[in-house]
């Protein structure tokens, strides 16, 4: 997977849940970086 599908499924992620769970995706939106480097 490249960087640029990665944050494509990102913002899926954040379009299809963010109204039944709006802090989980604000949580993983603010602390994306972070997110990251753990992933890698």
């Amino acid at each position: 997977m490249t960087l640029d599908e990665a944050e494509e499924n990102l913002l899926r992620f954040g379009k299809k849940w963010r109204k039944q769970y709006p802090s989980c995706v604000k949580s993983r939106a603010d602390n994306r970086e972070v997110l990251s480097t753990l992933l890698i």
